[in-house]
């Protein structure tokens, strides 16, 4: 899969040819005779901040700070007005599950409860995003039967040809499904699971794998279709798309400041983390730890972070009924991942990992205390969040 993803801002500016005639010819140029130039007119397109845009503003004023500034630098309000509506049709496209209608539908609820508590924008469902997840997991088994290897995201038609092949990576494959227009696409991948909503409740404990699913970028997704029994061998995937950069912003603008997983007052947690994600987030251990709590910021609504403190406690809050409430017991075998300390470059300086290296209890409280100093137009203030998450039996 693909962790992160660089956005590259690229402002336009108009140029103006000024030519310069000799001899007898003279210059054709936009100048006035007193030797000013006037800019031509270009018209900005606003969308409001609301998850399901079905509004919008093709203004000359660029002024506009209440709504979020989706694309500049039209020539005329007609082809502004051409480019809204499209990008409005896509953004609000969603489809239904086709091929185990039921199960997936599960498991697309289920992360979709997940990102609404957390202030994510929902995914919608694209059938052509499922289509490729379909033959993928398909192309896993049959090269794992036939060739007795294990692939994963990339496909390998040279060395390891099938029927089911259609493309290198979850891009390419994504692509020949006819998902179109299309910026991107990248997958997460499970073995093992047997259903959609295990095969996210693993993936959601795996660092990496988990920020896929969290993030505040992508917004469609084709929900994970295993590939069916036999010869012991089961994959099962989640593939996300992009169709267009200009809703990495807009995605971005109306997401929460920070995701915290797990989020304040969540039940039913997994305890574990199995240690064979790949990569390997803690490549020196290869026993089970505890599932562990991230802390990623919004990109688009901070400019920097600098980590204070990011601490773990197992807290009694009276959560059986019984009347107790001891006093809260930090977890202190435990390690934390940063840029600086992710052994596989996959952190950005807003990604933040806390790492208990012993499995959680069943059925218990802990409490999260996450310290640190934003920066924000050059002010910087320090702040803390603190909240809690009880762990399933």
């Amino acid at each position: 899969m693909k962790y992160n993803k660089t956005i590259i801002s690229t402002t336009l500016a108009t140029l103006l040819l000024i030519g310069c005639g000799g001899g007898s010819g003279g210059s054709n140029d936009s100048s006035n005779h007193d030797g000013t130039y006037e800019e031509p007119e270009s018209y900005t397109l606003f969308m409001p901040k609301v998850e399901s845009p079905n509004t919008y503003e093709c203004t000359l004023d660029n002024s506009r700070t209440d709504m979020y500034t989706l694309k500049s630098y039209f020539s005329n309000e007609a082809d502004c007005t051409t480019y809204a509506n499209t990008w409005i049709e896509n953004f609000t496209h969603e489809d239904s599950p086709t091929i185990d209608r039921e199960q997936q539908q599960e498991g697309l609820d289920y992360i979709n409860a997940i990102r609404a508590n957390i202030g994510l924008v929902q995914f919608k469902h694209n059938k052509e995003l499922e289509e490729a997840n379909r033959l993928h997991a398909l192309y896993l088994k049959d090269v794992h039967s036939t060739f007795g290897v294990n692939k994963t995201h990339y496909e390998d038609n040279v060395n390891y040809p099938s029927e089911y092949y259609r493309g290198d990576s979850g891009t390419d494959r994504a692509r020949a499904s006819g998902y179109s227009p299309i910026s991107w696409a990248g997958e997460d991948l499970s073995f093992e699971e047997v259903n959609s909503i295990s095969s996210i409740d693993e993936l959601l404990t795996a660092i990496y794998h988990r920020q896929a699913l969290l993030w505040n970028w992508v917004d469609e997704i084709g929900v994970g279709v295993g590939s069916g029994g036999g010869n012991d061998f089961h994959a099962e995937g989640q593939l996300f798309g992009l169709k267009d950069d200009n809703r990495i912003g807009f995605l971005q603008a109306i997401s929460t400041d920070m995701v915290c997983f797990p989020y304040s007052m969540q039940g039913g947690i997994s305890r574990a983390f199995k240690s064979n994600e790949s990569p390997a987030p803690l490549p020196d251990i290869d026993y089970w730890t505890g599932n562990p709590i991230s802390v990623t910021f919004n990109q688009m609504k901070v400019d920097d972070i600098e980590l204070l403190s990011f601490k773990l406690y197992k807290t009694d809050r009276d959560d059986d009924g019984d009347g107790s409430d001891s006093a809260d017991i930090e977890i202190t075998n435990s390690r934390i991942m940063s840029v600086d300390t992710d052994p596989n470059d996959r952190f950005s300086k807003f990604d933040f990992a806390l790492f208990p290296l012993d499995v959680l209890e069943s059925k218990t409280v802990y409490k999260v205390i996450f310290k640190w100093i934003e920066t924000i137009g050059g002010i910087s203030e320090e702040k803390e969040k603190e909240w809690l998450f009880r762990t399933r039996e």
